[in-house]
């Protein structure tokens, strides 16, 4: 593998998120976001989400008629356990949503873990690079050739 293909497959995989407040309140279809639910939102769908659900994360289907509807790729539970989901569609009425964040890329936190990666990345190129430097002769001629 060369350095550069190895440098920019670092890159690519260390990108951070953060989740932050909508800054509008229906959000673009396609958009990801997290549904943090109520009290009573995670006691009235616990049926169709499971018990305990705080918060769904996924990306908007579409907003009409007071409800939300996501194609849920994770749920939070109440004691922090994150549990996957396959993109199912679900629709959440926004009376049990206390409030939507928007996943947005944490260009700061990214640009450090990618620096980070690509300077682990040289370090270890650089080590295996001065080890298969050095010379491959044992000390002498080969036997028989007197």
């Amino acid at each position: 593998m060369h350095l550069e293909t190895a440098i920019a497959a670092g890159v690519a995989v260390t990108a951070c998120y953060t989740y932050r407040p909508l800054a509008i309140t229906a959000p673009q279809p396609g958009t990801p976001i997290a549904a943090t639910l109520t009290e009573t939102g995670s006691q009235e769908l616990a049926s169709y989400l499971g018990p305990d659900v705080r918060v769904v994360r996924g990306r908007c289907l579409g907003s009409a008629d007071g409800v939300l509807a996501i194609a849920v790729t994770s749920i939070e539970l109440d004691r922090g356990t994150t549990l996957s989901w396959q993109g199912e569609a679900v629709k959440l009425p926004e009376r049990l949503i206390a409030r939507v964040d928007e996943r947005r890329l944490a260009k700061g936190r990214s640009a450090l873990v990618a620096g980070s990666s690509v300077a682990a990345l040289a370090a270890v190129y650089g080590a295996f690079n001065l080890i298969g430097s050095g010379s491959s002769a044992v000390g002498g001629p080969p036997p028989g050739s007197k």
